[in-house]
């Protein structure tokens, strides 16, 4: 069977297209109806003017060249936009680079900066000037390989130097080929661990799940899982850590999460260039702004990981020193690791000058995008070369390891009196691992599983350590289907093999059972009763929205924002808060004014704190008023909501700190802050209710950069703090600085308003003018509050302030807004612990369910009664349950009535419904009448009429 053809112009390639056409396992031709479409937007041929044919020696004496994998990629991405753009390039063009990567005729292009200068030289190859990647002459290399050169005219010169296919082309062959090279890793790691018999108990999912990023995670589980089975680590905890085992997870992960992140554009960029051209004739190609910043922190995170790796080799190394068998492998491995070591450093240099660079500039447009994905394909080329000296050492370990182990097993025999050993046996996915390696090694199939395979042949094998090198390197290439082999391998086993674990909830989110549910419901009711009563409506909106709308509206904690997998569509995150999709929803139907309540979850990805109801996923309870309103009225009905919600849910005394977003930007100015740290420096005042001053000016001044001077006199403002209207006279004072500043006058006059409205509605007594209070949100834009607890633990229980510019970041008309949320997970948490200690004082239990009447029977055959009865209080709007079991005995049916909180019970057995009546049981009140059959539901409604909400039920000792 011949190779398969990839056919440019038939649709969008993926990453794995790529990779096929880069290592030559497919070939490349152009779509038929691709081709017409060349051709009808090209010039006619009579047309066509040659330009000058580029000087011979215009590459000058250069030997070091790109590498050519990276060359096939971009031209493998030129050629796509040749085909789907009106490029006026002759389809001659588009099939030489067909030609070039059919025939493997490949200029050799130096190491330019630019992809403009890399396609120049490429551009000169069709003229039949340069050399190929081995230094021939490119017009001698063609014409033996049967490529005629098409020559090119100055514009389709200028076609080709356009767009940034070369430095796309080496960043989509990093992201692809990371992800194989870093999975080899992980069991290769494995497989040193248990040469060095190391702990493993840090790999448990207990552990583990206390980790922040899910990627380090992942990859401890598949640590743990290549060690089932194993007598050669430690599965309990002692003193002895590697680092540079326990560490794999931290780093591993870390580099998997910028692979993650990067792949999204790297396909962006794939698959705007098979896109179509817009009307105008421009090509859409996606322009991938942050690609050097993206590829500097790969690599740097590659190197990391190969560095690591060489750490892990040089340990195992140690264990073999004193075997004089072994001398010439362990010579030689060090001779390589200190190669890999001198390489790395100087790579490691190169990133962090690079990563300096974009951090100190501006322009990061015109930095090199072409240097910095080759250093990361130079990393990743690093990193595969040290796992495969890591393999080797490793592999010999293993035959040192196993001969010691049956040496062991020998003197245990004969001195009976001795411990037995353990005995040689390897973790079920390092055996798949060597198994593998193994065959791939001795070019021989093993047949039985590793029972039968005996080590001893291995220090034989890799006694040739160039050979193996180069051998393992070879199947072990992003290229090579030798390395897919492997991981299909051991990904076999480790699914077959991987321990049954108890299912766990996701890390920041909770389960609720039914008790908990009862307290919630009480929550919100009370909640919506209020929205309600202020006559706002309700709206909901999607849990996701684009990430565009999300995106640079928080400030620092935009990092918290979930975002979702690409999915080839739009890119999308959930929600982080209510407020933003609120502002989107006025902006989207055209709202001009609005007073709306939303309850529904959000999404952080923050570090979660259980105990203080800090969660990733929780409810937010919101009330929002937009529209152009005379000032300060909306925001103090408003705050009268949060008033009232507090006081009707009665958790105990609290507090609500109120400021103003232009007294703390006056606040700034007069202290010397720059304007364009305004909003860093706010996210650092807004941390003083959790942290001291000194830890908070430590912040500004070492990590934003703020002279001390400055820190120290913003520390004079943030102390003041109060009853509103004292501290109001403060600043209204003709002495204090923000009396006579522009912005803060109108802002204090704001808030002398807000105060007499306040006080007329009888709320304004729980509230503190407080200027540490910085709400760290990008879009608020005047005054701002936050409620807490006073002496409790859970932080923030509500929060909100007036955002007047959000709306019209979506739809260019400013629809002003004010708003609150009340944080319900942790008003939850108070609810839950008070109501629960009431329980406990009246002993009794949190109830359930709602159920006002049990239908209970005596005797059998009766349920069918039961459920009549049931029936007829249903429809009459009573809740009830009339019990499952056909025949239930009396006293179960009585102890569930009582264990329960259902207040009545309706009795009735076969005497009952002879003479058609019934037994009306409150359990209460300890009283028990008979009611006619037809006096039911006036008899029960009655009852129910004299009884309060029953939450709690009391139990009789």
């Amino acid at each position: 069977m011949g190779q398969k053809t990839f056919f440019v112009g038939s649709g969008q390639p993926t990453l794995g297209d790529l990779i096929q056409v880069v290592c030559g396992s497919v070939t490349v031709d152009v779509d038929p109806s691709a081709a017409q479409r060349v051709k009808k937007e090209s010039p006619p041929p009579k047309q066509f003017q040659a330009e000058k044919t580029p000087d011979h020696n215009a590459l000058g004496d250069s030997t070091s060249f790109i590498p050519k994998d990276c060359i096939r990629a971009a031209l493998f991405l030129k050629l796509q936009s040749l085909v789907n753009g009106k490029s006026k390039c002759r389809l001659a063009v588009a099939q030489q680079i067909c030609d070039m990567l059919n025939r493997d005729v490949i200029p050799g292009i130096p190491e330019y900066e630019t992809d403009r200068e890399v396609f120049a030289r490429l551009a000169d190859s069709f003229h039949g000037v340069g050399v190929d990647c081995s230094g021939v002459d490119i017009a001698v290399a063609m014409e033996k390989n049967g490529i005629t050169p098409s020559s090119l005219s100055s514009d389709e010169r200028l076609i080709l130097q356009d767009g940034e296919y070369c430095s796309s082309g080496v960043s989509s062959i990093c992201v692809e080929g990371g992800k194989s090279i870093l999975s080899l890793g992980a069991y290769i790691a494995a497989m040193s661990a248990e040469v060095l018999k190391a702990e493993v108990k840090c790999f448990e999912a207990e552990i583990t799940e206390t980790y922040p990023l899910k990627y380090s995670s992942d990859v401890a589980d598949i640590l743990k899982n290549m060690f089932t089975g194993s007598t050669q680590v430690v599965v309990k905890k002692n003193n002895t850590v590697i680092k540079c085992i326990t560490d794999i997870p931290a780093v591993h992960g870390a580099a998997r999460m910028e692979l993650d992140a990067i792949a999204v554009p790297a396909k962006a960029c794939l698959a705007s260039v098979a896109l179509p051209p817009h009307k105008s004739g421009v090509h859409g190609h996606y322009m991938w702004q942050n690609m050097g910043r993206d590829m500097i922190c790969l690599g740097q995170s590659l190197v990391t990981a190969a560095l690591m790796s060489i750490d892990r080799s040089l340990l195992v190394v140690e264990t073999m020193e004193s075997d004089a068998d072994l001398k010439a492998i362990v010579d030689d491995t060090r001779i390589h690791l200190q190669t890999h070591i001198e390489c790395l450093h100087a790579l490691d240099n190169k990133l962090s000058n690079a990563a300096e660079l974009f951090q100190n500039t501006h322009d990061v447009e015109n930095l090199s995008h072409v240097d910095c994905s080759l250093a990361c394909y130079e990393a990743l080329k690093e990193l595969q070369a040290c796992f495969v000296s890591e393999m080797i050492t490793s592999l010999t370990g293993l035959y040192k390891r196993q001969r010691d182990c049956e040496n062991a097993k020998s003197e245990g025999d004969a001195n009976k009196s001795k411990k037995k050993s353990p005995g040689f046996v390897l973790g079920k996915g390092t055996e798949a691992l060597v198994l593998s390696l193994h065959s791939m090694l001795a070019e021989s199939e093993i047949q039985d599983g590793f029972a039968s395979l005996n080590l001893s042949d291995i220090p034989s094998i890799v006694s040739n350590t160039k050979d193996t090198r180069s051998k393992l390197g070879k199947v072990t290439s992003m290229y090579h289907p030798g390395l897919k082999n492997i991981l299909d391998s051991v990904g076999r086993t480790l699914e077959a093999n991987a321990a049954t674990r108890k299912p766990k909830i996701a890390k920041g989110a909770r389960d609720f059972g039914p008790e908990q549910m009862a307290i919630r419901e009480v929550a919100f009711q009370k909640i919506t009763d209020v929205f309600k009563r202020h006559g706002a409506v309700s709206i909901d909106t999607p849990v996701f929205e684009l990430r565009e709308t999300l995106m640079g509206k928080y400030g620092e904690d935009s990092k918290l924002i979930y975002d979702l997998a690409d999915q080839g569509g739009e890119i999308l995150s959930l929600r982080y808060d209510l407020t933003v999709p609120f502002a989107r929803h006025v902006a989207v139907h055209g709202l001009t004014n609005i007073k709306r309540y939303h309850i529904a979850k959000v999404y952080r990805r923050d570090q979660p704190q259980m105990t203080k109801g800090r969660y990733r996923e929780f409810f937010q309870c919101d009330f929002d008023i937009a529209g152009v309103y005379s000032p300060m009225v909306p925001d103090a009905e408003v705050l009268k909501v949060l008033v009232e919600i507090l006081d009707d849910l009665s958790l105990g005394e609290y507090e609500i700190k109120i400021n103003h977003r232009k007294l703390l930007d006056a606040m700034l100015d007069i202290a010397g802050v720059p304007p364009q740290k305004f909003r860093p420096i706010c996210s650092a005042i807004d941390k003083l209710d959790k942290e001291p001053w000194e830890a908070v000016k430590k912040e500004m001044v070492e990590e934003k950069g703020l002279p001390e001077h400055v820190a120290d006199k913003i520390g004079e403002f943030v102390v003041l703090k109060g009853e509103p209207r004292e501290v109001l006279r403060t600043l209204q004072h003709s002495d204090h600085p923000l009396s006579s500043h522009p912005e803060s006058a109108a802002a204090l006059q704001d808030m002398a308003t807000l105060f007499d409205f306040l006080d007329v509605m009888n709320a304004l007594k729980p509230f503190s003018f407080d200027l540490s209070l910085a709400r760290g949100l990008d879009y608020y834009t005047g005054v701002i509050y936050e409620a807490v607890f006073k002496g409790g633990s859970v932080g923030s229980i509500a929060a909100g302030g007036r955002y007047d510019g959000l709306v019209g970041m979506f739809s260019g008309k400013e629809v002003p807004a004010v708003g609150v949320s009340i944080g319900i997970e942790r008003v939850f948490a108070i609810m839950e612990a008070q109501m629960k200690e009431q329980a406990k004082e009246r002993n009794g239990t949190i109830r359930e369910t709602e159920t006002e009447v049990l239908v209970a029977s005596i005797g059998n055959g009766l349920q069918p009664q039961r459920m009549k009865i049931a029936s007829n209080l249903w429809k009459s709007g009573v809740k009830c349950e009339f019990g499952f079991k056909p025949n239930p005995k009396m006293g179960d049916q009585l102890n569930y009535a009582l264990k329960t909180g259902i207040p009545l019970v309706i009795l009735f057995g076969e005497d009952e419904i002879n003479s058609g009546k019934v037994k009306l049981k409150d359990l209460d009140a300890e009283t028990e009448i008979t009611v006619p059959e037809e006096d039911i539901i006036k008899e029960v409604k009655a009852k129910l009429a004299t009884m309060g909400e029953r939450r709690v039920v009391f139990q009789s000792a």
